[in-house]
């Protein structure tokens, strides 16, 4: 008797599957009321704490910063950031006007022992760049950051003195040393020999 798989489900991994294949997020993520893991508790306590959501990914445990991005779009996980904002009295308000002045931090100005001014404040760009970083990350202007994996080549000179040291120390057979030696041109970016000996 033939059974129909569930659409959705992919009995092989557990997950839930879209139509096109991309693994979609459990219920239980897209719930705000379902509880924090620890980790996801020690990324809300980070990110209340310093604003970094990257960094805050990989102090609670995450393997990669970019996960960051994931969780801060969680429903539970934004629930969570505005409890804790709330509890440490970080209201809107509050948050506008340091983020604002973070947005028009300046350099106070030098002043000499008697308290004359030797040079004006000036504007902290660094600072200032930093605070309106902090404003997009915030509002999720940016695009989540790709990790990229490339192949790459590998090019190992060897000669036969090299091949016979391997040889000898068992890294490689008889025959794999032939194979190496008869390689086509194409597979063999360089090829040295010995000036002794020829391969």
């Amino acid at each position: 008797m033939h059974r129909d798989k569930p659409k959705g489900k992919n009995s092989m991994h557990g997950g839930e599957i879209s139509c096109r294949g991309k693994k979609e997020m459990p219920s239980s993520e897209l719930n705000p009321l379902t509880p924090l893991e620890e980790m996801q508790k020690k990324f809300v306590r980070n990110v209340v704490r310093t604003g970094k959501i990257g960094n805050s990914a990989l102090r609670a445990g995450y393997s990669h910063k970019e996960y960051g991005s994931h969780l801060i779009k969680q429903p539970k996980i934004q629930r969570a950031i505005e409890r804790a904002m709330e509890k440490a009295d970080i209201t809107d308000d509050r948050l506008a006007k340091n983020l604002s002045d973070g947005l028009n931090a300046e350099w106070p100005a030098k002043k000499s022992k008697d308290g004359k001014i030797l040079q004006a404040g000036h504007p902290d760009h660094l600072n200032r760049r930093g605070y309106q970083d902090m404003i997009h990350r915030i509002r999720g202007d940016y695009a989540p950051e790709k990790l990229e994996v490339s192949e790459k080549l590998i090019v190992i000179n060897l000669n036969i003195g090299t091949l016979n040291g391997l040889l000898d120390s068992g890294a490689i057979t008889e025959a794999e040393k032939e194979e190496i030696i008869n390689l086509p041109p194409e597979a063999v970016k360089q090829l040295t020999t010995g000036e002794d000996s020829e391969l």
